[in-house]
């Protein structure tokens, strides 16, 4: 994620998606069956439209949303603030229902 801090920062979420694909591939070639992506918010870039993965991928958000669910949880609250160069920058995440 280091490599996409500026990224973020800008807002470009399609060179963040570059740069999780490009790791993706990598696995892949390395023989891996799939991936998981522990980042709460990296899924957002990788939902981007754009070239297929070449792994299917597991996310960390889905996962807790289904515990959550299954606790009889229904409203989760969620903020992303990244800390860029000694400053933060607070990522505006898409409401998934």
């Amino acid at each position: 994620m280091g490599y996409t801090l500026q990224n973020w920062a800008d807002g470009d979420l399609n060179a963040v998606r570059e740069v999780l694909s490009e790791s993706v591939r990598r696995l892949a070639q390395a023989g891996t069956e799939f991936f998981f992506c522990p980042d709460n918010s990296a899924h957002i870039a990788l939902e981007l439209e754009g070239p297929n993965l070449p792994l299917p991928g597991i996310n960390i958000a889905d996962v807790v949303a289904r515990e959550a669910l299954s606790q009889g949880i229904t409203k989760i609250g969620r903020e992303l603030v990244l800390q860029c160069q000694g400053r933060s920058i607070h990522v505006h995440l898409r409401q998934r229902g």
